[in-house]
């Protein structure tokens, strides 16, 4: 298990090199659905996006994650970015922190 100093070195790093990266656009629900998407994580750098934020989700990143437990599961996760898809239009997300089983996923209505 990572402990509190690796994961805060680890989330430091990806704001430091997120200055070539963007929020990922979903403009269809196709998107969503693709469970091959990627998230960019930004770490820091999420607070620089000028567009208005919708929310924070905790999600499970290991894979392992129950649905009985705090953090979003993959199938729990593309559901709730449909609902804010649905309810919004397009949307943006980024990675904000992540340890070695969840992170936190932010969401932005473009």
């Amino acid at each position: 298990m990572w402990g509190l100093e690796t994961i805060k070195a680890i989330n430091k790093h990806a704001t430091r090199n997120a200055e070539d990266l963007m929020p990922w656009i979903i403009d269809s629900i196709e998107q969503i659905e693709n469970r091959a998407f990627q998230c960019p994580m930004m770490g820091d750098a999420c607070g620089d996006i000028q567009d208005e934020h919708l929310e924070q989700l905790f999600v499970d990143i290991s894979g392992m994650g129950a649905a009985t437990e705090m953090a979003l599961t993959m199938p729990q996760f593309q559901e709730k970015l449909k609902a804010l898809f649905n309810e919004h239009g397009t949307i943006q997300i980024a990675m904000s922190e992540f340890g070695q089983f969840q992170g936190y996923v932010e969401v932005w209505k473009i």
